[in-house]
């Protein structure tokens, strides 16, 4: 075996811009036929997961201060609400474990008394990938900005950020704790999410703070007669009302915007089909090209069994190789570039085809293989210029 590893990296060393271009291809078809697989249920899961598993009633978009919220209240007649959470803009720096990161992360803060509603809102079995959201002074971090900045559970995270009000004045904030939960991210929460200190709840009774997400549950009206009452105040034009109901219709709408089904569906088969074609007629191609060398090797004793080895081993090899390097791209793309979250079915189910259409078409080159090695005809190949 020895002699043949030694055959084929002489062949690639000759070959190998060509291999290279052939094998980058390779890995191009399946990123495409990954990125379009994984694009819809991760889009889906962006707009709709937070709303599948929601507790609140209504989410205010801002800007808002305390005197916002006090005028909704008296809006919403003799019905209180509670103030489950809320958003308060990026974060300026994250420091982990002795490094600074200079990142624009949202962060969320929400009410420890509130804690188990929490649990049932963003950290439900749904999203939560690793930890638990059990304790008041519990701390949470989305799955793709913690893998950013490689932090795990229990590791040690501290933030600067700059809250303004409506009249230009900044409010400092740093914040620090240990962080207890990951959870994927979606189009309603991501990045850190701490508990409301009293720091922060000083910040909740200013008049001017200005807060970009506002999450409330009703004790009275349904949600969409809140929602009602609410955008009824003429201030209202400057926030977006959102129900869950209302909120949870207009994502599904939107991932079907964003991909249609059928286009996606017909994209992914596509690419499975020229992949399947492309290293179907890659290895076929390679066979007439080394017809006079498997003569060379036939004539030095080699049997047939042994050269179906190489060609088997060798065909694993490059195309478990570019069927990886394809997926790890269309992963690159979706979670490093656009920041979706990939749920681990979905990348395990193409996995699945990749292997498939590799597994096909090995064992369609094998039987093709075999059949040029009994047709071959040694003599007139070995005198063939």
């Amino acid at each position: 075996m020895r002699f043949l590893s030694s055959y084929l990296c002489a062949e690639y060393k000759k070959r190998l811009y060509a291999t290279f271009r052939q094998s980058a291809f390779i890995v191009i078809i399946v990123a495409i036929a990954f990125f379009f697989a994984a694009m819809w249920p991760a889009v889906n899961y962006m707009f709709t997961a937070t709303f599948q598993n929601a507790r609140y009633d209504l989410r205010i978009n801002g800007p808002l201060t305390k005197q916002d919220i006090q005028l909704i209240n008296q809006n919403l007649s003799s019905n209180a609400f509670e103030l489950t959470g809320l958003n308060a803009g990026s974060v300026e720096r994250v420091y982990v474990n002795g490094k600074t990161f200079y990142q624009n992360i949202i962060n969320y803060y929400y009410q420890p008394s509130q804690v188990n509603r929490i649990v049932m809102t963003y950290f439900s079995d749904g999203l939560l990938l690793k930890g638990a959201m059990r304790k008041a002074d519990a701390w949470g971090i989305d799955y793709m900005t913690a893998k950013r900045f490689g932090v795990g559970i229990g590791d040690k995270i501290a933030f600067d950020q700059s809250i303004g009000d409506r009249f230009g004045n900044i409010r400092k904030v740093h914040r620090a704790g240990i962080i207890s939960a990951i959870y994927a991210p979606t189009n309603e929460v991501n990045g850190l999410v701490s508990p409301a200190n009293p720091e922060v709840t000083k910040l909740l009774s200013a008049d001017g703070v200005v807060f970009t997400d506002v999450f409330i549950k009703l004790s009275g009206n349904s949600p969409s007669q809140a929602a009602a009452m609410i955008r009824s105040i003429p201030k209202s034009r400057e926030w977006l009302v959102d129900p869950v109901p209302e909120a949870y219709a207009k994502g599904a709408a939107r991932v079907e915007q964003t991909l249609n089904r059928n286009v996606r569906y017909a994209t992914i088969w596509a690419a499975l089909l020229v992949y399947a074609i492309f290293i179907l007629r890659e290895q076929f191609s390679r066979m007439e090209r080394r017809k006079k060398n498997l003569a060379i090797l036939f004539s030095l004793g080699l049997s047939e069994t042994r050269l179906v080895k190489m060609f088997t081993l060798e065909q694993i090899l490059l195309n478990t190789l570019t069927g990886f390097l394809g997926i790890a791209l269309g992963i690159y793309v979706l979670q490093g570039n656009l920041g979706l979250y990939i749920p681990n079915e979905t990348s395990m189910s193409m996995s699945v085809f990749v292997a498939v259409i590799i597994l096909g078409c090995l064992v369609l080159s094998i039987f093709q293989l075999k059949y040029r090695l009994r047709k071959m005809d040694v003599s007139r190949l070995l005198v063939v210029e």
